[in-house]
């Protein structure tokens, strides 16, 4: 192979180079340079893509729970069956649900938020597009914050239309203590709209319960108790913890 010798721009030591590189000599660096800046590229990548798995786990953090927070896996009462099937567990267009049914004390909503931050891992590690947008619903608050989109308080309507807005539209839902809801009819709309939303646009949804949707959905009116149960467990994944 032709070469000619060229002077590395970086360190200035003579180096030889293919005859075809000559138009580029004023750019080109020895070899010894050239693994250098490799490592320094390599090296600043890594520390960027650090800094992004460290953000997307504190936007998870900031949703979660103090308690739930600092989760320990390889606690005697941590449900760790459940963590191993919930950890496997992966949304499809057909099941983009997961619902976790058990009694209280059971790790569900512990498993919920270390699948979540695990996803969100992920997405940094797989993706270059944005953070996952993330929101928790709570059962017992849910009736509250729908309401609230009734308050005379235009600051409370805000809030309540927001979270609801989040509710419909994240990436992610975890939706805890589901059959704990407080129904009324304004409710019952809300909820039927969320749950439709969701399910139509196949958004990820994680939600827990101490009973199956057959079970908490009964005690409600036909009109809603079919459409909403019917599309949780159409779209569920369901595991007992």
């Amino acid at each position: 192979m032709e070469t000619f010798t060229n002077q590395c721009h970086l360190c200035g030591e003579s180096f030889e180079c293919p005859v075809e590189l000559r138009e580029f000599r004023r750019g080109l660096s020895c070899d010894e340079c050239e693994a250098k800046e490799e490592a320094n590229r390599l090296e600043i990548e890594g520390q960027k893509l650090e800094a992004k798995r460290i953000e997307a786990e504190a936007i998870v953090d900031e949703l979660t729970p103090a308690r739930i927070r600092c989760t320990d896996i390889n606690h005697r009462d941590f449900n760790a069956d459940l963590w191993k099937r919930v950890s496997a567990w992966k949304p499809t267009q057909e099941r983009p649900w997961l619902g976790l049914i058990g009694m209280t004390g059971e790790s569900k909503t512990r498993c919920a938020f270390l699948w979540v931050r695990r996803q969100a891992r992920r997405r940094i590690e797989t993706s270059s597009s944005d953070h996952l947008r993330i929101a928790h619903a709570k059962g017992y608050d849910f009736a509250a914050i729908t309401l609230a989109k009734f308050s005379r308080d235009p600051q409370e309507q805000e809030e309540a239309r927001e979270k609801l807005w989040k509710y419909r539209n994240a990436d992610v839902l975890i939706f805890d203590e589901m059959g704990k809801l407080h129904v009324t009819k304004s409710v019952f709309v809300e909820l039927f709209g969320l749950i439709d939303h969701r399910h139509a646009n196949n958004r990820v949804t994680l939600w827990t319960s101490n009973t199956h949707p057959d079970e908490f959905c009964d005690p409600w009116p036909e009109e809603y108790a079919g459409p909403i149960g019917g599309r949780i467990i159409e779209s569920s994944t369901i595991l007992r913890a």
